[in-house]
């Protein structure tokens, strides 16, 4: 076993990890928006929407740290081609 294959493998488990999160959140951000707009309620509404909204950016930066992610390990897999 190399040293970077534990690595590697930290790194893809991470991935999977922010990947079923990002899947989760955006699932709740249409729940929020759903609920917004099928309530009868104005101050419901802007707060269902304004949690629509948290999420949302949530997930934005999520999105970001897996590209990330995807580019580090991208970096590791070709340093680990060079060495072999």
């Amino acid at each position: 076993m190399s040293e970077s294959e534990p690595m590697h493998k930290d790194m893809t488990d991470m991935i999977e990890v922010i990947t079923t999160s990002i899947e989760i959140n955006a699932r709740e951000e249409d729940f929020y928006r759903r609920s917004a707009a099928a309530s009868g309620s104005e101050v419901a509404r802007a707060l269902f929407l304004e949690i629509a909204d948290d999420v949302q950016k949530h997930v934005t930066a999520l999105q970001a740290r897996r590209r990330k992610l995807c580019d580090a390990l991208r970096d590791l897999e070709m340093s680990t081609k060079t060495e072999t």
